[in-house]
């Protein structure tokens, strides 16, 4: 795992969530002595959108992890401002205009939960199981941790992590598939064999209705497969 700062990344981000209807919350969470962190694929996005010069690509949504806040605190403070509790005990969170949220506590990571794992941010991100959303954005420092996302993006290519934290294999290749439609990348060869091993047709329609509910879809414009992107791996 790499820790990074690319600052039209942390920039973005940072602008994006701090002008926000659920500003007031990030900062009540810090004041609690929380640590929030950006997962996955808002991070990816960005990226792809700052980096790469993909300026048609938005995130559908943030995945934001809330560490260091016991469970009733932070049930309690997410209840309070109309979160909406999710089937993975987190809470779903709409603002406005802005794009939704899904909030939890990254120490009842749902890939840890179900493996027993220990809670570390390496774990976290291996539990995301696809290589191009290995990746946290720590909203406080501005810092990037990188589990091998920055070089998934930078070949264009999905692969499944080595050291995947596995815990639904027809969800993750649902979603492996769904991102080809939505963003530049192809499947690898492992990963096509995961994909057709795996795959059922209740969740690539699932993951298809979320993508296409809100966020830009690709138009066609792929990356340059030579690199056309600004942070090299």
């Amino acid at each position: 795992m790499r820790r990074l700062t690319i600052s039209t990344v942390r920039d973005a981000i940072q602008t994006e969530l701090w002008h926000s209807a659920g500003s007031e919350l990030l900062w009540h969470l810090l004041s609690r002595g929380a640590k929030i962190k950006v997962f996955a694929g808002g991070v990816r996005d960005a990226f792809l959108k700052q980096e790469c010069g993909l300026g048609n690509i938005n995130p559908r949504d943030w995945d934001i992890g809330i560490s260091n806040i016991p469970r009733q605190e932070f049930d309690g403070i997410l209840s309070e401002v109309g979160g909406v509790k999710n089937r993975y005990g987190g809470f779903k969170l709409l603002g406005g205009s802005s794009l939704p949220w899904e909030l939890w506590r990254q120490e009842d990571t749902v890939g840890l939960r179900k493996t027993e794992s220990p809670f570390t941010l390496e774990n976290v991100l291996r539990s995301f199981v696809l290589s191009c959303n290995a990746l946290a954005f720590d909203l406080d420092t501005g810092h990037i941790y990188d589990h091998g996302a920055l070089r998934s993006i930078f070949l264009c290519e999905i692969t499944v992590l080595e050291d995947a934290i596995m815990h639904d294999w027809a969800v993750f290749s649902a979603k492996a598939l769904s991102l080809t439609f939505r963003r530049p990348f192809s499947l690898s060869a492992p990963t096509e064999r995961f994909v057709k091993r795996y795959l059922a047709s209740r969740n690539l329609v699932h993951e298809l209705e979320k993508a296409y509910s809100g966020a830009a879809v690709l138009d066609g414009s792929p990356i340059d497969r030579q690199g056309t992107c600004r942070t090299s791996i």
